[in-house]
């Protein structure tokens, strides 16, 4: 094979894998569990999941880079997400510094709702 094809199979490669990271989910609707409308707390929630969260964790919480959350208030306190989301966890990021503490704390109680 030439070089040129190998050049161009390469970035081919690349460019699937870029793309496969950059989405997924069959809806790209993020699950919204008190289907309470605009302006409600949970909203900011959820778009927020979407603007920070959603590259690792998946449009429906289904985990991707990050774990699974769809059923994360099963097994953690919406304290320990505040920590988590706070301080990091494993792969997972600090936000403490890019996040407001009601911006965390809005975004614990969505997630400790999903059980």
């Amino acid at each position: 094979m030439s070089r040129l094809k190998q050049f161009s199979v390469g970035v081919a490669i690349v460019l699937v894998l870029l793309l496969s990271a950059c989405g997924g989910g069959t809806t790209g609707e993020v699950p919204n569990k008190d289907n309470s409308g605009e302006g409600t707390e949970s909203s900011e929630a959820v778009a927020l999941y979407k603007k920070r969260c959603i590259s690792c964790h998946g449009t429906e919480l289904q985990g991707r880079a990050g774990p699974n959350l769809q059923q994360v208030g099963a097994k953690l306190t919406e304290e320990e997400i505040v920590d988590v989301v706070s301080n990091g966890r494993k792969g997972m990021p600090k936000f403490e510094s890019s996040l407001t503490t009601e911006q965390i704390q809005s975004l614990a109680a969505w997630l400790a709702e999903h059980k």
